[in-house]
């Protein structure tokens, strides 16, 4: 009776530890996800940023270019 006692605290023990471990699972599934959403905004933001510098620089460009022609 005693080995069957001893059987089911560890089989109590053992299910509460695979909850525990679903539940820290879940969590950093969730926290995954938000930190997945915001590395895609901060690449949409870097890809803004970068199609900004490249129009700013066509436009400097351009206008060294012609401040070049107008003094000469």
């Amino acid at each position: 009776m005693s080995c069957t006692i001893g059987f089911k605290d560890r089989l109590q023990h053992w299910f509460a530890r695979v909850q525990e471990l679903t539940i820290v699972n879940q969590q950093l599934a969730a926290e995954l996800a938000r930190a997945e959403a915001d590395r895609d905004s901060l690449q949409d933001d870097v890809a803004e940023a970068q199609d900004d510098l490249a129009a700013a620089r066509t436009a400097l460009r351009n206008m060294m270019r012609d401040q070049n022609r107008d003094s000469t």
